[in-house]
């Protein structure tokens, strides 16, 4: 990659039947909720069904590649959309001691923190995890010399907190965090690419992470990026806390 990150903004227009647009969209995983099993296409005619397969291997195409929706027009028989990818340019690199700060700025954004005093406390909770285990990592991306998305892996066979173990080890994704302001601009997906990386170099087929059940943002950026429902955990972070699904990759 690039030393320099370069802004992309690419658009690409493709029509489809306006009576095909829910079936297209859902069939592509655009209003992914749970990953339990749906029957996308009931009601519908065998011709529009093969007019759905047709029709989703454009748009599946755009999606895989980050692109998203940002704008739906009627022209009277056919839908258009619009598919926008703003992406940049970023080094992903192992966390170094420089990167404190800017990690805490990102945990202040994008965890419930009352103040930065209390985002630097959870960093410093990060990094003495990984100097005491020799298991755990974390990775940066870094854009223009500043440090802007963090992911902390394991590589464990345990994927609950009562030990619950899939038998074998697989790379887990426990901190993952994009600093608001470079969301949706690709840099998740080169973390996780990172994670995927780390495990295969260890001869691991698994990636998996945990997210809250109403989390939809995230359960739709990993069902978009290849992961799938494994199971429903109640209370997984203890009692009284919120529900969590736990997905599944397969490297």
């Amino acid at each position: 990659m690039g030393e320099v990150p370069t802004p992309k903004r690419v658009f690409v227009r493709t029509r489809f039947s306006d009576n095909l647009l829910n079936h297209v969209l859902i069939s592509c995983g655009i209003n992914y909720i749970s990953g339990f099993p749906v029957n996308l296409l009931k009601g519908v005619s065998e011709e529009d069904k093969k007019k759905v397969d047709e029709s989703k291997v454009a748009v599946k195409f755009f999606l895989e590649h980050d692109f998203r929706i940002v704008k739906l027009g009627d022209t009277g028989y056919t839908m258009q959309y619009a598919f926008e990818k703003n992406g940049v340019c970023c080094t992903i690199r192992p966390y170094s001691d420089r990167d404190f700060e800017e990690y805490a700025e990102t945990l202040l954004q994008t965890w419930p923190c009352d103040s930065i005093q209390e985002a630097r406390e959870n960093v410093t909770q990060a990094v003495k995890r990984v100097e005491r285990n020799e298991n755990e990592e974390i990775w940066v991306a870094e854009v223009e010399g500043k440090a802007v998305g963090f992911i902390l892996i394991g590589f464990t066979e345990v994927w609950g907190h009562r030990g619950e173990s899939f038998g074998n080890e697989a790379v887990g994704v426990d901190w993952f965090d994009v600093h608001p302001k470079f969301q949706r601009r690709g840099i998740g997906k080169d973390l996780l690419q990172k994670a995927e990386e780390r495990g295969r170099e260890k001869g691991l087929h698994h990636l998996f992470m945990h997210t809250s059940a109403k989390n939809l943002s995230m359960i739709n950026f990993a069902s978009m990026n290849g992961f799938r429902f494994e199971k429903y955990l109640e209370e997984f972070w203890g009692k009284g806390t919120g529900d969590a699904f736990l997905l599944v990759k397969q490297i």
